[in-house]
């Protein structure tokens, strides 16, 4: 943070020198000369402000992405579980990410364990996948499902979304 006001007070002093500069070359440029030195004062302020809030706030990952640090590539793997865990996340915050983002990913692991276990490819034998799996399952699955009224409506619960996993890995 002292680099940074130190670096701020270095480009003050140089504004206030050329702004004494253009103050001497006449009356006709003194307006602008102002007008474009408070501009300066102004952008440099802004500049030392975004600085100090990147100082004092904490670091916070975004639900959907990186928190934009450089950091070291995850082995894929690890990315996959940390996408599992945000998509997790996502369909207990909103009835909107539950069907965008959460169900593809249920929709493609009953679809694989169906087609293991008993043979049954989902998008082409519905009835036979509906008779194995449980009806909340089939539920979240249907293709006819609507979009949610209200897309910021809560998800799905702590105990609804364990039901949910404990009824997939029971197919």
């Amino acid at each position: 943070m002292r680099g940074a006001i130190i670096r701020l007070s270095v480009a003050a002093a140089v504004g206030a020198g050329v702004f004494a500069t253009a103050l001497r070359l006449g009356t006709h440029v003194r307006a602008l000369a102002l007008a474009a030195y408070l501009f300066f004062l102004l952008a440099l302020g802004l500049i030392g402000l975004i600085a100090w809030l990147r100082q004092a706030m904490p670091v916070v990952s975004s639900l959907y992405g990186s928190g934009g640090g450089r950091q070291q590539p995850a082995p894929q793997s690890l990315r996959q579980v940390r996408w599992i865990e945000r998509n997790l996340r996502a369909a207990r915050q909103s009835a909107f990410d539950l069907r965008i983002r959460f169900r593809p990913l249920v929709r493609q692991i009953a679809a694989v364990a169906l087609a293991r276990r008993y043979g049954i490819v989902l998008e082409r034998e519905p009835e036979r996948a509906r008779e194995v799996m449980s009806e909340r399952l089939w539920r979240l699955l249907e293709e006819e499902q609507e979009p949610p009224e209200n897309r910021f409506a809560r998800g799905l619960s702590s105990d609804e979304l364990r039901a949910l996993i404990e009824d997939l890995e029971a197919i």
